[in-house]
């Protein structure tokens, strides 16, 4: 889709704001910066077969309301980790509600990383 100025596409985030994204690349693709990852010490992972008992995919799909590809890919990560640090997640849910309540600056961050959804996007470094 192409729109035409910068205010349209803003608009254009606006309304798509809290809709899980309704794009379907394949999980091989979303997978690759996770299967890369070592395991963390004292961290663990969700094997497959745990992943496939959870129905992992349809949860992913559900939590799934990324912009980018790289960060389709670390939400992946994150989720299949099962990682949990309390000053960690303590930092992130102050910052998330720091962008949720400035929806200026939510809205041309998602603008910025927008530039990276494209399919070779999944491959970078």
């Amino acid at each position: 889709m192409f729109w035409k100025s910068k205010e349209e596409k803003r608009a254009k985030m606006r309304q798509h704001w809290g809709i899980p994204r309704s794009d379907r690349v394949g999980f091989g693709l979303i997978d690759k910066y996770h299967s890369l990852q070592p395991a963390a010490h004292g961290n663990h992972r969700h094997n497959d077969q745990t992943s496939a008992d959870l129905d992992f995919e349809d949860l992913f799909r559900f939590c799934d309301h990324t912009t980018s590809a790289p960060g389709r890919q670390y939400l992946y990560h994150r989720l299949r980790m099962g990682e949990y640090d309390k000053n960690t997640a303590r930092t992130q849910e102050q910052w998330l509600v720091e962008v949720a309540d400035e929806a200026p600056l939510r809205t041309d961050l998602r603008l910025a990383l927008s530039r990276l959804a494209k399919v070779e996007d999944y491959f970078l470094p």
